[in-house]
């Protein structure tokens, strides 16, 4: 009777070794964020090459005045790969070509998206809409390189005032002679929301801001 038991109690061992083992193959064999020998085989010729890299430094956590998780992930990638990087700073408004981080409200098939975020309504008083008619009465401040791509995407639109960079727009709600609210992606705003105690008071979930 001991033996059977001993038998028992190893093979129960033995099979959840093996699960376990059976588990961490599949991780290791189906992870993601492995190289491709495509890209094993570029990293291998581009060693002994300086790399320049534009990053875009406007946008909060992700990159404000060379810190954020763009500036991260460059700098661990490059230490893990041996690779010479040497990042260049650029805001979001500027067009740039070659590789870089960028902020976009579109995605194609050859771009990595490390977060996708969404556009939200911030106003100074806790008044939750539940649906975008509500909003219609409002006068809403909005970035004039936002307004088109949201305006597309809303049904019913409040009456948007535009300005043409960040700092005239909290400048303008701050103030709060000729807005009621601003309607901005989310991520890029959240430090200001926080500090001044805005609230969200409605969220745009299908109109997206990729990083």
């Amino acid at each position: 009777m001991k033996k059977r038991k001993k038998l028992i109690l190893w093979v129960s061992i033995l099979l959840i070794v093996a699960c376990v083992a059976i588990y961490l193959c599949i991780r290791l064999f189906n992870d993601d964020s492995r190289l491709t020998p495509n890209e094993n085989e570029w990293i291998n010729s581009n060693l002994n090459k300086i790399q320049n890299v534009s990053v875009v430094n406007n946008t909060n956590v992700f990159g404000y005045n060379g810190t954020g998780v763009f500036y991260d992930f460059l700098t661990d990638f490059s230490s893990r790969y041996g690779l010479k990087v040497n990042s260049i700073t650029y805001n979001a408004n500027e067009n740039v070509k070659g590789i870089r981080f960028m902020v976009s409200n579109s995605l194609n098939e050859k771009e990595v998206n490390f977060y996708k975020d969404h556009y939200i309504l911030v106003s100074k008083e806790n008044e939750l809409y539940s649906e975008e008619e509500d909003l219609v009465n409002r006068k809403v401040g909005i970035l004039g390189s936002d307004l088109a791509y949201v305006s597309e995407n809303i049904s019913r639109t409040p009456t948007f005032v535009s300005y043409n960079s960040r700092e005239e727009l909290l400048k303008a709600f701050e103030s709060g002679t000729d807005i009621q609210a601003i309607l901005v992606p989310r991520m890029e705003y959240i430090d200001v929301i926080l500090s001044k105690n805005y609230f969200i008071t409605y969220h745009f979930s299908h109109i997206y801001r990729y990083y």
